[in-house]
């Protein structure tokens, strides 16, 4: 589902203005958000009760392989001429911005919040992370 989509927004980078969908795209997660209360019992097992297995390091892999999407990005980004071109990313500050997300969404959904308030919290997250962004690029 998400290399699907990522593959969609890479093609698609030159045609867009970056910021305005940053901004604009608040509810990106809401198919995820949707997956996870339609198998709410298989997330349940795999983000809280999988201490022992190979699952229990899951947001961390979850941040790794997002930290790997999120430098494919920025590099087509800088490619394209849409960031500044002298930037240099540090893949492990930009892991620890991702985690910072992906630990509060972890624990958004720890708190077993219904999915209109799962949605409502991620989308205001995502649109609290979005200024720290556009500010690193600029």
């Amino acid at each position: 589902m998400y290399n699907e989509e990522f593959t969609k927004y890479l093609l698609n980078l030159e045609n867009i203005d970056i910021e305005k969908s940053w901004r604009e795209n608040f509810n990106e997660l809401d198919p995820f958000i949707n997956y996870i209360f339609e198998n709410k019992r298989i997330f349940d097992l795999i983000l809280f009760q999988s201490a022992g297995t190979k699952y229990q390091d899951i947001v961390e892999k979850i941040t790794s392989f997002v930290t790997k999407k999120t430098v494919c990005c920025l590099d087509k980004l800088k490619t394209i001429g849409m960031i500044n071109q002298n930037l240099v990313f540090n893949e492990e500050e930009i892991h620890f911005y991702i985690y910072s997300f992906y630990a509060t969404f972890y624990d958004i959904l720890k708190h077993s919040y219904s999915k209109e308030k799962t949605m409502l919290l991620t989308r205001r997250l995502y649109q609290f992370s979005v200024p720290g962004w556009i500010e690193l690029l600029s």
